[in-house]
């Protein structure tokens, strides 16, 4: 890729600002490109939208970018009837996906500095409606994953 150099405006602060902007942009994404085209990994993702992004995520943070957090998401769990055949699916896509990035930063030796957390953007009723489904309420899960992560399941403040 070929960019032309531009003349730094000293006199206005606003076109300077602009111009600075914009190079640091161009400077990422040629940065984020080689990040992407140089990659290789042993570890074998699984194939679906979450687990191509995850890759992604971990091509970036061994390439050194600065980016302290990543987000994505995963569409489909707010199912209000039949919700256990969904949340199996859509869970066990999670895990696999999780799973795979884990290995991969840790291969690369990033590991030690990545943590992974997973939550519900609202909240659930633990309760079961008459659907077989859970309905809007205050109950909701996180989950976290990483080599610094103590195993157990925490309700609440108690570690169980």
């Amino acid at each position: 890729m070929l960019f032309r150099s531009l003349e730094r405006s000293n006199s206005d602060p606003l076109l300077s600002f602009i111009q600075t902007s914009t190079t640091a942009a161009l400077d990422a994404s040629r940065r984020v490109e080689e990040a992407r085209r140089d990659y290789q990994t042993p570890v074998e993702y699984p194939e679906h939208d979450l687990a191509t992004k995850l890759r992604t995520v971990a091509q970036l943070i061994d390439a050194g970018l600065k980016t302290r957090v990543y987000y994505l998401q995963l569409d489909g769990f707010d199912t209000h009837s039949r919700q256990a055949a969904a949340h199996t699916v859509l869970l066990g896509r999670l895990g696999g996906a999780v799973g795979a990035f884990i290995k991969d930063v840790e291969h690369h030796g990033h590991g030690q500095r990545v943590l992974v957390m997973a939550f519900s953007e609202f909240g659930r009723r633990v309760k079961e409606n008459a659907s077989q489904g859970t309905d809007h309420g205050a109950a909701a899960p996180l989950f976290l994953a990483g080599s610094k992560v103590r195993a157990g399941l925490q309700i609440g403040r108690a570690h169980v």
